[in-house]
């Protein structure tokens, strides 16, 4: 006999109401949404960058994020479910931060000559970085710096959007993958503490390398508008060796996998990885797929 709640439900029709709710799509998608959703969005993001310059932190990126949800009644909704991943995120930063304190603190780090060691035996002596700077950097900027510049910066809005668009489609999609880049990220911050590595440009400035441009601060230079750091990013703690895995700067791609019916609209089920840039570690990226309870078979490549 089913269990019953006291006003007569059974706890198995309740379980599966609450299924049927997460899974069910926040808004349905007409041309009116759809350009409302497009049109708050494009003009947050232009007023953010207009104002605050290019760099868009998570805290910052949350309220881009939460001008379209206003504009589709779903305030309250993205506030409770976005406002705890945002808060997780930026914990994340700031034990990463805490990391390189520590290694200052006991003198500890980072790491030059493995990495350099491991470019070398698998590019035939040659150091990636070295090479790219040597064919491709004439001392201005050309336009495919630009082009890697504004890739190098899909890290920071790319997956929160698509979470976004998760969320308005499977909630039940969304709490999971938010779930596992939480946990992708605070095992990059163990990495970090036990294996801190310096990256190429600091290898460059020790001596361990040829002489190599920051091109990402050279572009930040020149950039017709003013770039200022938000409020809360100024109080977390940085670590500019977070290289290895390198999930500062590296993009998470995520690409449709497949296409499902759910209730008016279409729920899209998801490939989620993550590729890291030089001295990334493969292993932790595939984490995405192996971490048990967190990963649904949806998000699973074929």
């Amino acid at each position: 006999m089913p269990l019953a709640s006291p006003q007569g439900a059974s706890v198995e029709a309740l379980v599966a109401s609450r299924v049927r709710h997460a899974a069910a799509p926040l808004a349905t998608w007409t041309r009116r949404r759809t350009a409302v959703l497009v049109v708050a969005y494009a003009a947050a993001l232009a007023g953010m960058v207009l104002v605050k310059g290019l760099f868009i932190s998570g805290d910052r990126y949350f309220l881009i994020l939460l001008v379209p949800a206003l504009a589709l009644g779903l305030g309250r909704a993205y506030a409770r479910d976005f406002l705890p991943f945002v808060v997780l995120i930026l914990l994340y930063e700031e034990v990463r931060g805490l990391a390189h304190s520590l290694h200052v603190a006991i003198g500890y780090g980072p790491f030059v000559e493995p990495p350099i060691w491991l470019d070398r035996l698998l590019f035939l002596g040659s150091v990636p970085p070295e090479a790219v700077q040597r064919w491709l950097w004439s001392g201005d900027l050309q336009w495919y710096d630009q082009a890697l510049a504004l890739l190098n910066r899909a890290h920071f809005f790319v997956p929160p959007t698509l979470l976004f668009l998760i969320w308005l489609e499977r909630r039940d999609l969304f709490y999971r993958c938010a779930a596992t880049m939480v946990v992708v990220s605070f095992a990059a911050a163990v990495i970090f503490l036990v294996f801190p590595v310096a990256p190429p440009w600091r290898a460059s400035e020790l001596g361990d390398l040829a002489e190599l441009v920051k091109i990402g601060s050279v572009q930040a230079a020149s950039a017709p508008v003013e770039t200022s750091r938000s409020l809360i990013a100024d109080t977390l703690l940085r670590n500019p060796y977070a290289a290895v895995p390198s999930l500062h700067q590296s993009s998470w791609p995520v690409t449709p996998s497949s296409a499902k019916k759910a209730s008016t609209s279409t729920a899209r089920s998801i490939t989620v990885s993550r590729v890291g840039d030089e001295g990334a570690v493969p292993g932790l990226m595939s984490l995405t797929r192996t971490v048990p309870g967190f990963v649904p078979s949806d998000f699973q490549s074929s």
